[in-house]
């Protein structure tokens, strides 16, 4: 949701919430029952009610049975159920290869410019990057990857959001988190 906020429809920032909001019967209350709706907003969910209805329509007549898409706008999950996010490592795929990793100067060269770059998101606690056999053996898990360590969980989802879908050279970063325990033990995958 942090990365919808820099979006903007016809010039107005958009605005996202999770919702939390229901009925004493455990229903979603109707929007129009808790706030008060701009035009736009209620053209956006207008259209995704009726592209939800249409789709169920399309389904049953082509034989789906009890297939059915549900509504987006109908079961948000509440704050409660929201994840909190505890995790402090950050695993980079498709942002370097197999031979920059082999030269120890370009080897040193990536870690301090990779350093350089992600410490902006938070105390960096550590760099690792899994290493090929120089001698030409199987490489061991991990080569090719890049893990990112952080003091706290803030740094770490900040990392993650902004690493992910960044290009560098002509591949195209995908950011996930890592287990802090294989981290702290070399374990790569």
């Amino acid at each position: 949701m942090q990365g919808l906020s820099v979006l903007s429809i016809a010039g107005k920032p958009l605005t996202v919430r999770r919702a939390n909001v229901a009925t004493a019967a455990g229903g979603p209350v109707p929007l129009s029952a808790t706030a008060s709706v701009d035009p736009a907003s209620a053209a956006l969910q207008s259209l995704a009610a009726s592209t939800v209805a249409a789709l169920n329509a399309v389904t049953a007549a082509a034989g789906g049975g009890s297939t059915a898409v549900a509504s987006p706008l109908a079961a948000a999950p509440s704050a409660a159920s929201a994840a909190t996010v505890t995790d402090t490592v950050v695993r980079l795929s498709n942002m370097v290869s197999r031979d920059e990793l082999l030269d120890d100067g370009e080897y040193g060269d990536l870690v301090e410019d990779i350093t350089e770059e992600v410490q902006k998101y938070g105390k960096l606690v550590g760099v690792k990057i899994p290493r090929p056999d120089p001698a030409g053996g199987a490489d061991p898990p991990g080569v090719g990857l890049v893990f990112l360590c952080y003091e706290e969980p803030k740094g770490a989802d900040r990392a993650r959001v902004a690493l992910h879908g960044r290009k560098f050279g002509d591949n195209v970063a995908e950011a996930s988190f890592y287990d802090r325990s294989k981290y702290d033990t070399d374990v790569f995958a």
